[in-house]
């Protein structure tokens, strides 16, 4: 069914590490068929109107059809991020990236505080923000209000856990 959007594990000798995913309610096959059926029924309606004299449709059909596929795959790829965060004895590291880590932020475990900023303007969402000595990180920018709320007491759990073996 559905990938959940945060997870919690530990790794070897001690790491600890949380998994963030968007929520992605379309996987690459649906999209596909998603595609292809719009295709199918928009390319049939502009074949029609082309034989019955109307040409300049089609280009606007294939034009529409291009773009469609266009953000599609954009949506896509923005789906497909993830950010994981690794608390070591002696750091926290936040990766961020589609396949291959395309972002790396470190802080020191020293002194790490974990917020949830209010934001600027009303109605929007709050911040996570992982900070230490004058450095912030943002993180869980996609998720909803619930999770990035779940997600601050968990990383100040994880944080306030007794040193690693």
């Amino acid at each position: 069914m559905g990938r959940k959007m945060v997870d919690y594990g530990n790794g070897e000798s001690g790491r600890r590490y949380v998994v963030l995913m968007p929520n992605s309610s379309l996987s690459f096959r649906q999209a596909v068929l998603f595609f292809v059926g719009i295709s199918t029924v928009s390319l049939t309606i502009a074949l029609l109107l082309y034989f019955m004299g109307l040409w300049l449709v089609l280009p606007f059909s294939g034009l529409e059809l291009l773009v469609l596929g266009y953000c599609l795959l954009l949506t896509l790829k923005k789906c497909g991020v993830q950010e994981v965060i690794t608390i070591t004895d002696k750091v926290i590291r936040v990766e961020r990236g589609l396949h291959t880590v395309k972002e790396r932020s470190e802080l020191p475990l020293g002194w790490v505080r974990v917020e949830l900023e209010k934001p600027k303007y009303r109605g929007h969402a709050t911040s996570l923000i992982i900070k230490s000595h004058g450095k912030r990180i943002e993180v869980g920018r996609f998720l909803v209000e619930s999770e990035r709320e779940s997600l601050a007491k968990q990383l100040k759990t994880m944080l306030m856990a007794p040193s690693f073996s």
